[in-house]
């Protein structure tokens, strides 16, 4: 079930919001990607969006944005990765200062949303990346209609029962393949029909699942 590749400071796995396998270079990124993804209100990512070459104070700096993401409302947000110790008490005049600067310059200009994400924002709770990095191992793409339905069946037996558990849905189905119940139910977390608390406690039998009121 687990798609997900480590080679060498690369990650490679399946991403439902780019609906393609991605290459992540770097823990930062890796880790920034699984936040995205599970942000309701990002629609679909892509990495390295853009690329290029522009003068910052005298000296050509090649800058790039390491990822992109469409929210709901059609707004693009383009993001940078980088570790605090290189833009706090560091040289100001510095490769990667001069890459931010760049990146905050061609945002400014293409009016467009641009965020840098250190490793203190990325890693504050550090709970939720290991839930989401759980779920999306189970969200790789090939899902059937079978798949769909099923978790249709499991958003209906949540709206009936009001708050369950994990442990709950899976009694409920037992008819059915644990690990089938569990890929049913991450498809309609991820989508945003159901909700669970996954930023405090460990993903288990105990963790209460929720319809969100449309």
């Amino acid at each position: 079930m687990d798609s997900r590749r480590c080679i060498g400071p690369f990650w490679e796995f399946y991403s439902p919001k780019a609906q393609r396998v991605v290459r992540l270079r770097g823990d930062l990124l890796y880790y920034l990607w699984i936040l995205l993804e599970s942000d309701p209100n990002y629609v679909a990512l892509c990495e390295h969006p853009v690329s290029f070459r522009t003068r910052v104070g005298g000296k050509w700096t090649w800058a790039e944005f390491h990822a992109w993401a469409l929210d709901a409302a059609g707004e693009d947000h383009f993001f940078t990765v980088a570790y605090r110790r290189s833009l706090v008490g560091g040289d100001s005049k510095g490769f990667c200062v001069r890459q931010m600067y760049a990146c905050c310059l061609w945002a400014e200009a293409n009016n467009v949303r641009y965020s840098v994400s250190t490793d203190q924002f990325i890693w504050r709770q550090p709970q939720l990346l290991s839930n989401w990095a759980y779920v999306l191992r189970f969200l790789n793409g090939s899902f059937t209609t079978a798949d769909l339905e099923l978790g249709d069946r499991i958003g209906r037996f949540v709206a009936a029962t009001g708050n369950t558990t994990l442990g709950d849905i899976k009694s409920a189905f037992v008819e059915v393949d644990p690990t089938s119940v569990e890929a049913a139910l991450f498809l309609q977390i991820h989508c945003g029909a159901l909700a669970a608390d996954l930023g405090t406690e460990a993903l288990s039998r105990k963790t209460k699942i929720r319809r969100i009121p449309r």
